[in-house]
C-alpha cells in the first residue's frame, strides 16, 4: 500500500510505503493491518493498494505478469477541501 501527497498546481508528490506481505495461497484466513505513514504535506492525499500474485521460482517470489496484478486507488483525501 501507499499513501501519496500531491500537489497537483506543481504536479510534485511525496510518497510513502507499507511494508510488503507475501502470503501463501493456501493459507489459514488471518486479520492483517496495511498502513504507512502520513506524507509531507497537506494538499490531495490518494492511498493506493497493489495486489500481486507471484509463482516461486528457485526459491524466490517471481511477479506474473502486470495484466494478472492490479493497482487500485482505494481513498483520497483533500485537506483543503
Amino acid at each position: 500500500m501507499a499513501t501519496a501527497n500531491w500537489n497537483f498546481e506543481n504536479d510534485t508528490h511525496d510518497t510513502c510505503y507499507s511494508e510488503e506481505w507475501i502470503l501463501d495461497k493456501e493459507s489459514v484466513k488471518q486479520n492483517i493491518i496495511i498502513s504507512t505513514n502520513k506524507p509531507k504535506g497537506n494538499d490531495v492525499h490518494l492511498t493506493f493498494l497493489f495486489i500481486g500474485f507471484s509463482k516461486i521460482e528457485r526459491k524466490k517470489h517471481k511477479m506474473l505478469h502486470r495484466k494478472n496484478n492490479t493497482s487500485t486507488i482505494i481513498a483520497h483525501y483533500n485537506p483543503t477541501a
